[in-house]
């Protein structure tokens, strides 16, 4: 009986031993190596095929797509899915196999495409004398030239479509005080989306009183010879029209250079614009920068009668912070594109 006790005791102890044993080579034990997500050979091969293309041939995809009304994004000649998703829907629209890479012949076929709709609005790219912007412009369509203070103006003759360049300044003007009275809403004025980069730039977008407008301001590189400048523009349009002009928002806004590297060639120049003259009937309306309390560089007021102004103030200076985003509308094609 003793014996039998004992053998039961040690058991016991010899259990105890491996479990604990155990249970320390499995505190010890490193943990699992997370899972690798699997590589989509299609996607990958797409992307080979897109990457080996010359950056111009890139860019020229990506722009015409714009200008199909497929693509919301910007020009960097970069692939991802926006870009991928786009060429799938472009092939299925011209009823060529949906393979996302684009061969010679469809490459042929979007660079005319390009070229015909620039075409058919005038777009230009030219650089304005009065602000130094090297910008994009439907010429046909912006078919009026004008300069009021500070700004250039190209519109409509009838007034409907507008693109303010300008270039504020003065002592109380600042990147982060445009930004923080551009973004707010008012009555009858909703913004759908806004985006800033202190000492960098920020963009605005949305509607007022049935018109949608896209505003980019940005600063000068710090190592300009004035680095507290800042130039921008303002583009806005009937949002009933905004199948037409939605894309060539995104087209202007990817041309936008504010400060060009000097001696930059443009690609055509603009009819140097004349002053307004007094108004003598319906004033035309533009949406933009304020720049001061009770003053607006590219405001919704008559674009005519803007002609006596105060000089405006120098830059001030913010602290540097990374991309913020804020957007009321992620439907917005172009909110989409400064994402």
């Amino acid at each position: 009986m003793a014996k039998i006790a004992l053998r039961v005791i040690v058991g016991l102890f010899v259990a105890l031993a491996l479990a604990s044993s155990g249970t320390v080579i499995a505190q010890n034990a490193l943990p699992p190596a997370p899972a690798v997500a699997p590589v989509d050979p299609v996607l990958a091969a797409q992307k080979t095929a897109f990457d080996a293309m010359s950056e111009a041939d890139r860019k020229a995809i990506q722009e015409a797509l714009i200008w199909t009304g497929l693509y919301v994004g910007t020009v960097d000649g970069a692939f991802g899915k926006r870009t991928r998703d786009s060429i799938l829907a472009w092939q299925t629209s011209v009823k060529a196999p949906a393979t996302g890479i684009v061969d010679a012949a469809q490459l042929t076929a979007l660079k005319a495409e390009l070229q015909k709709e620039r075409a058919a609005v005038g777009f230009l790219t030219f650089i304005d004398a009065k602000t130094g912007v090297r910008i994009g412009a439907p010429t046909k369509i912006l078919d009026k030239r004008s300069l009021n203070g500070g700004e250039s103006i190209l519109s409509k003759s009838d007034g409907s479509v507008t693109l303010v360049l300008s270039a504020p300044s003065g002592n109380e003007v600042n990147l982060s005080t445009l930004y923080a009275q551009l973004s707010a809403d008012a009555p009858m004025r909703k913004i759908t989306y806004k985006a800033s980069k202190p000492e960098a730039f920020f963009v605005v977008s949305g509607e007022e009183a049935g018109r949608k407008f896209y505003t980019r301001i940005a600063k000068a590189p710090a190592t300009a010879p004035d680095p507290a400048a800042l130039r921008g523009f303002t583009f806005t349009y009937p949002a009933a029209q905004s199948a037409t002009f939605d894309r060539i928002a995104l087209a202007i806004a990817d041309s936008f250079e504010p400060f060009p590297v000097a001696g930059a060639p443009a690609v055509a120049s603009v009819p140097t614009p004349v002053p307004s003259p007094t108004p003598s009937g319906p004033a035309l309306a533009a949406t933009g920068l304020i720049v001061a309390p009770g003053r607006s560089a590219l405001e919704r007021e008559p674009v005519l009668e803007r002609s006596q102004r105060q000089a405006r103030p120098r830059l001030g200076t913010a602290r540097r912070n990374p991309l913020w985003q804020e957007r009321s509308d992620r439907t917005s094609p172009i909110a989409r594109r400064d994402r």
